[in-house]
């Protein structure tokens, strides 16, 4: 009799405690993810290239980072004072100009360990030529690195349909360790040229409607 109270009692202690527990749980996962990420914030930045295919970038990262310093073959984006834990969502979305073919984007190499940087080939959908690569570069104040264990390679939301035949890629992820944090890119050109970038003031459908018809003079013209 006395070791069924006893028992009884035990589980009125550990109910409340396992309640107190989750709840606690799921408010520090909710601390730990940032919101999801909407291309409606991201920077929208156009390629000047030395050849005659100059990419449109759309670049969205989660916290918002402070704007890169322009024009640069690297747009860096910080994020400052960030606490742990934090996971970072980053979209990428790629056109070139004219839209001559829709674009694809491949991971180079999958990382098998913490890592600070990463490259993507970005390539015709057709013909699988190659047309741009993308490096990215990770880094905080701290010395912190991409905790591989945290990453996951997941689709964002559909881009502008100005974005639609480009080449689209999204990942969130956590540092080993935080307090500013750098992301930036650099895009080459397929003479492995690194491409300068200045801030797009234009909204977006006017200047893909500009280099549609660009292209379209331009094939017109390839033909004469």
């Amino acid at each position: 009799m006395y070791l069924h109270k006893q028992n009884a009692y035990t589980k009125l202690i550990q109910t409340p405690l396992f309640l107190i527990t989750t709840m606690l749980f799921m408010m520090a996962s909710q601390t730990a993810n940032a919101a999801l990420l909407s291309w409606d914030n991201a920077t929208l930045l156009k390629g000047n290239s030395l050849d005659d295919i100059n990419p449109l970038v759309l670049f969205g990262f989660n916290p918002q980072p402070e704007p890169p310093a322009l024009p640069s073959t690297k747009p860096t984006f910080v994020v400052e004072d960030v606490e742990n834990p934090q996971v970072f969502d980053l979209g990428f979305a790629i056109a070139s100009e004219g839209n001559v073919a829709p674009l694809m984007i491949e991971l180079l190499d999958t990382p098998i360990d913490d890592f600070s940087s990463l490259t993507l080939m970005v390539k015709n959908q057709r013909s699988l030529e190659d047309i741009f690569q993308v490096n990215f570069e990770f880094s905080t104040s701290s010395g912190g690195v991409i905790d591989l264990d945290s990453l996951s390679f997941n689709p964002q939301p559909e881009p502008p349909a100005e974005f639609r035949d480009g080449g689209v890629f999204g990942m969130n992820f956590s540092f080993t360790s935080l307090s500013d944090v750098w992301v930036s890119f650099e895009v080459l050109n397929i003479n492995n040229q690194a491409i300068s970038f200045s801030r797009v003031s234009a909204p977006s459908t006017v200047l893909l409607l500009s280099f549609a018809v660009f292209g379209l003079l331009r094939r017109r013209g390839n033909r004469a």
